[in-house]
């Protein structure tokens, strides 16, 4: 596994694991994802305890990609679980690379609020699953981020902006100037079931008291 000096003091060795690929390591971040890949198999195993069946969509955060391409779990023959990718709107290198139908780099500073999001080349290893297994895929604004928060935070869930992007994706897409043409084109209904993932809590717990200030 490789490694990197990160400081000259003497204090021994610091692996960098990452979920992207880059030339030379990419036998570690297909094992990352198989790992993120674990989440839906819990959840299916829950969901079954439940006596539910699958999700009717998925909406799940991208940076480089990595975790949305563990999301193929529900691209199976038979299954109708749509997949919804979503990322930052100044960091939108899958929506981008989709456009173009090739991996598209987005130009920094990413500097969205979605700090853990902020990837502007997709990942070799999750782009052809995410070409081909994305049911839809939005680029949102750091304020739909922002009311995400404070709706999970409603529900008794404490979740960063990153965390929060897949709410906020959906709020964008079902709830914005294109929502009719979206729950057309997804299927959704008020009897559909949705599934979020929340990647992280309060991260940051002075953003998180501007944005949720009754939380504080």
């Amino acid at each position: 596994m490789p490694w990197r000096r990160l400081s000259a003091r003497p204090r021994g060795r610091h692996l960098v694991i990452s979920d992207t690929v880059w030339t030379g390591y990419g036998r570690v971040p297909t094992w990352v994802v198989e790992g993120y890949a674990t989440i839906f198999m819990e959840i299916d195993a829950q969901l079954a305890a439940q006596g539910r069946g699958q999700p009717d969509v998925v909406a799940a955060q991208m940076g480089v990609g990595s975790l949305a391409a563990a999301v193929r779990h529900y691209r199976v023959p038979g299954w109708q679980t749509r997949v919804v990718g979503v990322e930052p709107l100044r960091a939108d290198c899958v929506l981008r690379s989709l456009e173009a139908g090739e991996p598209t780099a987005v130009p920094g500073p990413h500097a969205s609020i979605m700090a853990g999001l902020n990837g502007g080349t997709v990942s070799p290893l999750a782009w052809p699953v995410l070409q081909g297994g994305l049911s839809a895929s939005v680029a949102l604004p750091d304020g739909r981020a922002e009311q995400a928060v404070r709706l999970l935070a409603r529900g008794a869930v404490t979740s960063g902006e990153s965390g929060a992007a897949g709410a906020g994706g959906l709020l964008e897409l079902l709830a914005g100037p294109l929502a009719a043409e979206a729950r057309e084109r997804l299927g959704v209904t008020p009897d559909s079931t949705v599934l979020l993932i929340s990647t992280e809590g309060a991260t940051d717990p002075e953003a998180y008291a501007r944005t949720v200030p009754e939380k504080a």
